[in-house]
């Protein structure tokens, strides 16, 4: 048929890129991943848009229903993107040190997910969903009260996690993310566990807005996302507006961080921190 055609073919693409195959999420269950859907060092996030919003157009017009598609670039974050066709999603994550792209799709809102990462824990309370955590890596450094009254487990770290406990809680997604944007050699022993891992990369982000905008991912993961696109968009209109009406002539003068060793480190000029300070009226000095 045409659409097992436009599959096998979108199939023989992906291989062309890397091993593994393009498959179909089946609707019984939450999400179905694959990773690394392309490897071949170019702009892959806009090679696995293009592929899914063409797959979905090809495979709508096989059994002649009405589909929404919609395309959700983001505004200023550079890892990530969300495709949307009615109620399926693909969240495409791309990593920053090989442009690997990692491809999530979801079909019904999650809700059991363990975070390694507490800017995930404060992005699902922003957007009123962090009753779908059911653990995180270092309990004791996160602030929110809530999470503890709701019995919420600590699964260790890195090295040392608890994968019989991950297996127990039994989630649906374990968010986590990579120090140095390529995979933690933790995640492959996750998946061969069957636990479904999706690894962000909004800590290495340059624009304070673009790590806002990782709202907007886990409110498409949550079945929330129009909460989560509103809250983004009142935090952008804030910044921005704050930002245009500083006096760019008289500037505060920032020193950051301390001396180690013989030199002085000080964030590069077009990093997040040198961004950060400068929206706000300062400059850094070095």
């Amino acid at each position: 048929s045409e659409a097992a055609a436009a599959i096998k073919y979108f199939a023989f693409i992906s291989l062309d890129f890397s091993s593994s195959n393009l498959t179909i999420p089946s609707k019984q269950t939450k999400c179905q991943q694959i990773p690394y859907l392309c490897t071949a060092k170019t702009n892959m996030r806009n090679i696995a848009i293009i592929l899914y919003l063409t797959l979905a157009v090809i495979l709508s017009g096989c059994i002649h229903e009405s589909k929404t598609i919609m395309s959700s670039s983001q505004e200023y974050a550079e890892y990530f993107d969300i495709v949307t066709q009615d109620s399926t999603t693909a969240i495409i994550v791309t990593y920053p040190s090989s442009q690997q792209v990692d491809t999530l799709w979801v079909n019904s809102p999650m809700d059991r997910l363990i975070c390694m990462s507490s800017s995930h824990v404060a992005a699902l309370s922003a957007i009123g969903a962090d009753s779908v955590i059911r653990a995180v890596s270092g309990l004791k450094y996160i602030s929110d009260p809530d999470l503890r009254r709701n019995g919420v487990k600590d699964i260790g770290y890195d090295a040392a996690l608890d994968y019989e406990l991950i297996l127990e809680l039994k989630p649906d997604l374990l968010v986590t993310y990579a120090v140095t944007g390529t995979e933690p050699t933790y995640v492959s022993k996750l998946r061969s566990l069957g636990v479904t891992t999706l690894v962000l990369h909004d800590h290495l982000e340059q624009h304070p807005l673009a790590r806002a905008e990782y709202l907007c991912l886990f409110g498409a993961l949550t079945g929330r996302r129009e909460v989560a696109d509103s809250v983004y968009r009142e935090v952008r209109d804030r910044y921005t507006g704050m930002a245009a009406n500083m006096d760019a002539t008289d500037r505060v003068k920032v020193l950051i961080n301390i001396p180690y060793g013989d030199a002085w480190y000080v964030p590069g000029q077009d990093g997040y921190m040198s961004k950060l300070v400068w929206d706000a009226g300062g400059e850094i000095l070095g």
